[in-house]
């Protein structure tokens, strides 16, 4: 039996893992990236599904992780180790996910393009719900 607690942990790790897995493609340069040696159809189509501005990197508050958005990526219960006056106190894990995130991100945010665009074309969240009508219209 699962409860809240143990399913946003695992989420948690889960994303933890499938951003560490990816971090690496981030820097490759276009010419030195291997092409693949077959062809798979997905639907996703470049002119409407993905965005159209480019990977930035640097640190910035405005652009970094912190507990707030830890908290709402994860949940409170699992990010939290407790919330006073609405400030979230975050768990060890939560501290050090966040930590090596940020870090990550000085390289640039195109793992997060590339998740976000994805769960756009999965149905998953909507561009509409951050002012357009396609991805490719929100850049």
């Amino acid at each position: 039996m699962t409860n809240a607690k143990t399913t946003g942990q695992g989420r948690m790790w889960t994303l933890a893992v499938a951003v560490l897995l990816t971090a690496g493609a981030c820097g490759t340069k276009a010419e030195e990236a291997a092409l693949p040696t077959t062809a798979v159809a997905s639907g996703f189509v470049l002119k409407t599904d993905s965005f159209y501005f480019p990977n930035f990197g640097g640190v910035s508050a405005v652009a970094s992780m912190n507990p707030e958005s830890v908290a709402r990526l994860f949940g409170e219960e699992a990010a939290c180790a407790s919330v006073k006056n609405d400030v979230c106190l975050l768990r060890p894990v939560a501290k050090t996910w966040m930590k090596a995130v940020n870090k990550s991100m000085q390289g640039g945010r195109c793992e997060g393009f590339a998740v976000l665009s994805g769960l756009m074309f999965l149905g998953e969240m909507s561009p509409k719900d951050f002012g357009a009508d396609t991805v490719a219209g929100l850049g």
